[in-house]
């Protein structure tokens, strides 16, 4: 069969891998540079294809056999020292740390939980932990009265084994192990069978409202230490890093957020002065001001939302007598601990009250010090004096106090501006306030409520779920009827309002811990009080039923509780359940659970679909406080509870995607406003107050025919807004964005998926609508605007699954001895992953799958220590728990750990499987490489090995690689040579710095394979390689592709290949 020949080169693979479909487009440009097939390896900026790196095993994800995880990254700064892979996963967040990968751990012992052996009060609760942890690993200590006598007895349990029984209780420092002692403060009085339970070594978690299915659409952004959260189904939160193992999650207390219905009327500002600059005494208001000019002398300590009556005071020697002693409480916390301390202060609240009807109102002030009081900006009262008392009940009663200082004002019913300021100046004395009001046809004063502050809601009457936390005197008991649980949460003698705020959550909480039982999860309670606390709490809100059909609803408490249903009015409910009295939850335990529910149940409910009003209340004696509220929904039987979606009900829907952008916040995607966009007050990123100053906050919307999503906010040259179908751009004028200067341009008619784009260079990179392409939208001089390119067209087919995340890593090392090149990882919905070199400059586009060996939920990219990024993901191997794990190029297998002078493996994330070992004196001097299986355990020894343990001995999940190249084009006089059966005489490829085995085979008769790399001598080191290796006559075929291939765990890099092809022609 001979013929013809012919020489083909392939200098470089930088168009990577193409779709099968253009396996006979020789005429499209890059052909002679694409790939036909590739796994696990990446082209290198400058066109070469190296094998990727391994993975490094950073610890098991915590819910590694139930639930998917999402990795996202907390990047301070590029020191790695100041970065954190955070794990988020069903209501709780983890921490690595960036430095060395490891799982934050806190070696702190925690309080022991103390379980009685029957009802609440059996036996003594005097157990106390302490210690430094010493051991490796969490653990969990249980200590378990083992028998009453004198002195009782106990056993205790480490991680569920027994470590010893029938131990004496001395009343000392009683050592168990691992650094941690326990003391009893009793030696007898016990209860056989009652325990405790406490934790040492545990990984460090903050607990979060979000599930499982939530956490994949979260949106963040980083500001130095905060990240804030975003969700559409969520208030927004902020998590901020106080310290290594201090991190603390928050709603975000937004300023005016007008995405909302109801908001806050009123800001507060805290300031320090000096006397030698303002007046000791200000007698009038314009020497006040000087109190509060931060160009005259102030400084401003504070400033934010305020939440509740202006009624408090620093010290409870002289807090308002008559209001209780929760008021303590209320101010501000920058504030609450300024009992007559150093400070010179001023306190200014201000804001917008709304009045409920028109007529003549009464303002009055008391105060610690000096004060005044505006409306309308209008001075109603001012009280500058000598230091007094606030509503001291030896000089009059309250009613007369407010008299003295009070003033009248016509007012229109609806919104007023109100100002109330306050001083201390020496530090001497109380810091306080309390303003009150006399509404038309009142007889008293009585303070300003709350709910005059908060702006009203729209029509529909909607707002969120609210708590209110009661503080009750100790003579109160625990109700038994209606009219006792009425009074036990009203406001009046003996009940005071320690706190109130949103409840953002399902009603599900216990001041305990315990293992979660369904259908609920261990969470603690939003309000934590000590046991011993007579409380009562109040949540009402809104239920939003989305089907009409009948519905079941239970509870279940840990003393007094009860429900209601209505459609407005209390006294007719829909549906109502109460449980009086002194008791534990009736599923006698810790948790909640299906059957304690079944106990107290309404029995069917029908119900249409719409809105609805309830109201949930306890009264707890102050042990194990808890309340769960359930219900069935039609034809189910399982009773779960009811969905914070729709006991939170939002106006517009919260905030679901954002950016930082010239200095303000911007946040948009809002269910009910779609094409909104809301940017903060510049510099002011939680202040959302709206105004016509250049630095006020910006509500606008985008115009569109249709009712599209913003699907994404992406700061740039300017501002990006991805709608679900079309792009725009945000630009402004010489000062930037402002409420009066901005403008709105369509760029491009795509159309993006709820992705989260990327910004590589000076272009956005977002998967379009379908969510099978990549695009990238860049300025484009032919169109003279921002252009979609599709980037991923010529590998189509790696897309078909769908597109579920892509994250990109800058000044990417993923190969050894490669130069940092920028790469595009893309997760598909199937969890597969492909990587894209994106290199503008060599122009390098070039895909290629990779395999992991397992089902890819989250990437994400964090600054590494060898000074570039690294690559984090979290993935699940069939038979295998779920892990974390970060790109490493020191590494050569995937999920491997290191070990030091030893022939011992173990591997537990990969029991029973085969894994590969490498071993030598460091990871760059490598003298063998084995195959080995593991037990059960993940444990086994290399066998084989010398006496003396290796230095290095690195062991994980082998690393299959190989490249095919596309069928072989040569121009023949009579056209094309597609189909004239080839075959390759002589092939040279061309290497540089490879150690490990390369094959090369026609791509049909790769059981002809020739070895082109020779191992080294037994003991001595493989060496990497550069230079040309030959081999030839690899057989006929018609495409004349070559396969290159390896699985050693060593480095390789493919730079070109030239050969001779013999065309056969008859």
């Amino acid at each position: 069969m001979a013929g013809t020949g012919a020489r083909p080169f392939q200098t470089a693979f930088t168009s990577g891998y193409w779709s099968p479909a253009l396996r006979g487009r020789v005429d499209l440009e890059g052909y002679a540079y694409a790939l036909a097939e590739a796994s696990n390896v990446i082209v290198r900026r400058t066109g070469g294809v190296s094998r990727r790196a391994g993975t490094e095993f950073c610890g098991f994800a915590r819910q590694a056999a139930l639930h998917t995880e999402r990795l996202i990254p907390f990047q301070y700064s590029r020191d790695p020292r100041q970065s954190y892979m955070i794990e988020a996963g069903e209501r709780f967040l983890r921490f690595y740390w960036g430095q060395d990968r490891g799982l934050i751990q806190v070696n702190a012992v925690s309080h022991p939980v103390y379980f009685p052996n029957e009802e609440p009060g059996v036996g003594l609760d005097d157990l106390t932990a302490s210690g430094t942890y010493t051991g490796s690993g969490p653990a969990i200590y249980k200590v378990v009265i083992a028998a009453a006598g004198t002195p009782d007895t106990f056993d205790w349990y480490r991680n569920g084994d027994l470590q010893a029984e029938d131990v004496l209780i001395t009343g000392a420092a009683q050592e168990l192990a691992d650094g941690i002692s326990i003391v009893f403060g009793e030696t007898t009085g016990h209860e056989a069978g009652e325990w405790w339970e406490f934790y040492a070594g545990a990984p460090y978690e903050v607990a979060t409202p979000y599930e499982e299915s939530d956490c994949a659409d979260l949106r963040v952004i980083q500001r130095a230490d905060t990240v804030y959260l975003f969700h559409s189904e969520y208030m927004p939160r902020k998590l901020t890093r106080h310290d290594h193992t201090d991190w603390r999650m928050e709603a975000v207390d937004f300023i005016n957020p007008s995405w909302l219905g109801r908001t806050s009327g009123l800001r507060w500002k805290l300031y320090s002065t000096t006397s030698y600059v303002t007046p000791t005494k200000p007698q009038k208001s314009y020497e006040m001001d000087y109190k509060f000019d931060e160009g005259a002398g102030a400084r401003l300590l504070g400033e934010g939302v305020y939440a509740g009556e202006i009624a408090w005071c620093t010290y409870r020697g002289n807090r308002p007598w008559f209001l209780g002693p929760a008021w303590y409480n209320n101010p501000p916390k920058e504030i609450q601990n300024l009992n007559g301390s150093y400070h010179h202060v001023a306190w200014m609240v201000e804001g917008t009250f709304y009045a409920p009807s028109a007529g003549k109102y009464r303002f009055a002030l008391n105060c610690g010090w000096g004060g005044d009081l505006f409306v309308d900006d209008k001075n109603i009262v001012s009280w500058f004096n000598d230091p007094h008392d606030m509503f001291n009940p030896n000089a009059g009663t309250a009613q007369t106090n407010y008299e003295t200082h009070s003033g009248e004002i016509d007012l229109s019913a609806g919104p007023h501006t109100i100002r109330v300021r306050t001083y201390n100046n020496d530090g001497n004395g109380p810091v306080g306030v309390a303003a009150a009001w006399k509404k038309p046809g009142d007889l008293t004063y009585s303070v300003i409520p709350a709910s005059a502050f908060v702006e009203q809601s729209d029509s529909s009457g909607v707002t969120p779920a609210a708590y209110r936390l009661l503080e009750l005197a100790e003579t109160v008991t625990l109700p038994t009827t209606a009219e006792q649980m009425d009074a036990a949460t009203t406001e009046g003698v003996g009940v005071a309002v320690a706190r109130r705020g949103i409840w953002d959550d399902r009603i599900w909480f216990h001041s305990l811990a315990g293992a979660p039982v369904a259908p609920f999860t261990a969470d603690r309670c939003a309000v934590p009080l000590p046991d011993g606390t007579k409380f009562g709490l109040v949540l009402e809100g809104w239920l939003h039923v989305v089907e009409a059909g009948n519905y079941q609803f239970a509870i279940d408490s840990n003393d007094a509780s009860d429900f209601v249903l209505h459609k407005g009015d209390v006294s007719t409910p829909t549906a109502s359940l109460a449980w009086y009295g002194e008791h534990g939850c009736a599923s006698q335990g810790a948790i909640y659970n299906a059957a304690g529910l079944e106990q107290h149940a309404t029995g069917a409910v029908a119900l249409e679909a719409g809105w609805y009003q309830w109201r949930a209340r306890l009264v707890s004696g102050g042990w194990g406080y808890g309340l769960a509220w359930a219900w069935q929904t039609p034809g189910s039987s399982e009773w779960v509870p009811v969905p914070r979606q729709q006991l939170a009900p939002k106006i517009d829907g919260f905030p679901a995607c954002g950016c930082l952008f010239q200095g303000r916040m911007w946040l948009g995607g809002c269910v009910d406003r779609p094409l909104t966009v809301y940017g903060s007050r510049s510099g002011q990123i939680e202040d959302f107050t709206q105004g016509a100053n250049a630095g006020d906050s910006i509500e606008l919307t985008v115009d569109s025919n249709a009712q599209d999503l913003v699907q994404a906010l992406v700061p740039g040259k300017d501002l990006y807004i991805l709608t679900s179908a079309a792009e725009y751009r945000l630009t402004g004028g010489e000062e930037g964005i402002t409420p009066r200067k901005f403008k709105i341009e369509q760029q491009s008619a795509i159309g993006a998926e709820r992705v989260e784009p990327v910004r590589v260079e000076n272009s956005t990179i977002f998967v379009a609508r379908g969510g099978r392409r990549i695009l990238e939208w860049i300025y484009s001089m032919q169109y003279d605007a921002l252009s979609g390119e599709d980037i991923s067209e010529l590998a189509a087919d790696l897309f078909e699954d769908g597109i579920a995340q892509i994250v990109y890593q800058p000044s990417a090392v993923v190969s050894y001895g490669a130069d940092p090149v920028g790469i595009l990882w893309v997760r598909t919905a199937a969890g597969a992953v492909r990587a894209l070199t994106h290199d503008r400059k060599n122009k390098t586009f070039a895909w290629a799958p990779v395999d992991f060996g397992g089902v890819v939920e989250s990437l994400a990219v964090l600054p590494g220590v060898a000074g570039g990024f690294d690559l984090w993901l979290c993935l699940k191997r069939a038979g295998q728990k779920r892990t974390i794990e970060a790109l490493d190029v020191g590494r050569a297998v995937d999920g491997s750990v290191v070990f030091a002078d030893t022939h011992e493996l173990s591997l537990p994330h990969l029991a029973g499987t085969l894994v590969r070992a490498r071993w030598g004196a460091s990871a760059d001097a490598i003298v063998g490489t084995r195959i080995v299986q593991l037990d059960a355990q993940g444990e086994a020894e290399v066998s084989g090995l010398e006496e003396t343990p290796p230095a290095y001995l690195e062991a994980g999940k082998e690393v299959e690689w190989y490249f095919t190249t596309m069928p072989v084009e040569v121009q023949l006089g009579q056209g094309t040579s597609q189909g004239i059966p080839k075959r390759w005489t002589r092939v040279a490829v061309y290497l540089r710095e490879t150690a490990g085995g390369v094959d090369l085979a026609a791509r049909e008769r790769t059981d002809r394979a020739q070895r082109l790399t020779a191992a080294p001598a037994a003991g001595q080191p493989f060496t990497p390689y550069t230079g040309v290796k030959e081999c030839k006559l690899l057989g006929w075929s018609e495409e004349a592709q070559l396969r290159i291939s390896g699985s050693e765990p060593l480095p390789v890099t493919v730079l070109g290949i030239r050969g001779e092809v013999e065309l056969g022609m008859g």
